[in-house]
């Protein structure tokens, strides 16, 4: 989006609508490393991940990303869902089984910045919800820290008031990330306030029932200096709609298909419509975030900025 930095130098960051990728790690399952979910369905499944067959079904409903964390910062993603956990004195991205370890991530994201000093990012850092209980206060602070001795340099320091500052102001200095930490952790400035973040979450596969709660949500939104609103333009299964589907695959011998991605695909055609639809009210949106983006589903959500 540098290329828009002089048009858009006037506006608050949080007045730039942004794509941003869901789950952003969950572009693979390492399955080497036990997630240790002792006692629920999740370790039963693990155990059985020595089939192929297994391996196939999970990755249908646990990957929501087909591009590493690099490669969606080059398509145009810029703000980051990231979710943490714990294991083996390490700490990962997980969405229930592991993924990348965040290290890695954060030197994908320093080198990019290095590559593009003129872009700015949204981080959205939390614990991984089905393994929670690795992430202690003392970790969240660990993995802060661990932020800001990679990214520190860029990280833009939280406002006294949580007012936004302008696109221009950002690029007339050093700071280029702006990092949110949902979790009990010790006050950092360089940490802003998570409850500014505004954005309905629902479990549904139907476009319709989707649309219509993303637009009730876009009415109850404000569009203030402090407030992040988001869009999550994703499809989110229940556990009979896994089940089902489950079932079916068995009988065609468990060949893989992506059934987020195939919902993720249903949403990114509604997006255009939506956006027309809603044109009056999308200047409260900063960021819009799908599973599996495209270079249509950024380019959608960056025109909204030249509207």
């Amino acid at each position: 989006m540098a290329n828009l930095s002089t048009i858009l130098a006037e506006h608050r960051l949080n007045h730039i609508a942004m794509p941003g990728s869901h789950d952003t790690g969950a572009y693979l399952i390492d399955w080497s490393i036990d997630p240790s979910l002792v006692g629920t369905i999740y370790e039963k499944v693990y155990k059985l991940s020595r089939f192929q067959c297994v391996r196939n079904i999970v990755d249908d409903w646990t990957k929501t990303q087909k591009l590493t964390v690099r490669d969606q910062l080059m398509l145009g993603i810029r703000c980051l869902d990231l979710r943490v956990m714990h294991v083996n004195g390490t700490f990962y991205l997980a969405h229930t089984y592991i993924c990348g370890r965040l290290e890695d991530v954060l030197n994908d994201i320093m080198t990019f910045l290095e590559d593009y000093p003129q872009e700015v990012l949204f981080l959205r850092f939390s614990r991984d919800y089905e393994n929670r209980a690795t992430m202690t206060r003392k970790r969240n602070d660990q993995v802060i820290d661990k932020l800001h001795e990679v990214l520190g340099s860029y990280l833009i320091p939280r406002t006294a008031d949580n007012k936004f500052p302008t696109l221009g102001d950002v690029l007339s200095g050093t700071g280029r990330i702006v990092l949110y930490y949902k979790g009990r952790y010790t006050q950092r400035a360089y940490v802003w306030n998570r409850h500014y973040i505004h954005g309905g979450w629902t479990t549904t596969t139907k476009v319709n029932q989707k649309l219509e709660f993303l637009a009730n949500e876009l009415t109850r939104m404000k569009r203030t200096a402090r407030n992040l609103n988001e869009l999550g333009f994703t499809l989110t299964p229940g556990p009979s709609d896994i089940v089902k589907n489950v079932m079916k695959r068995m009988s065609v011998q468990c060949i893989a298909h992506n059934g987020l991605q195939h919902l993720a695909q249903e949403m990114h055609a509604a997006l255009p419509e939506f956006i027309k639809e809603h044109q009056a009210e999308m200047s409260k949106i900063s960021v819009i975030t799908t599973d599996f983006p495209t270079v249509d589903f950024v380019e959608n959500v960056i025109s909204l900025n030249l509207q």
